[in-house]
């Protein structure tokens, strides 16, 4: 959280969050709790587990160290979500 200073009173300011929800090693969804703050923001999914997946769809990805990886890509929207965080005891 950051704090902005409005007419000499110290308001805080929560950041943006974004929720990424896996299950089984695959992304569910992709939500925030205030999306239009997001809107700017793409998300992209790069998948490199590509067992059974049809050639045709794949992507070739750049590495870092110089190589091309097959993957599939593809964009994913940013949703509303109803998640409410707690810690768990």
């Amino acid at each position: 959280m950051t704090k902005r200073k409005t007419k000499g009173i110290r308001a805080a300011v929560a950041k943006p969050r974004l929720y990424i929800a896996v299950e089984g090693g695959i992304v569910q969804s992709v939500s925030s709790p205030r999306p239009d703050d997001l809107r700017d923001l793409r998300v992209t999914l790069i998948d490199y587990d590509t067992d059974g997946m049809d050639q045709e769809n794949l992507s070739r990805v750049n590495q870092a160290d110089g190589s091309v990886e097959l993957a599939s890509v593809r964009d994913l929207p940013i949703g509303r979500t109803a998640i409410v965080l707690g810690r768990h005891r």
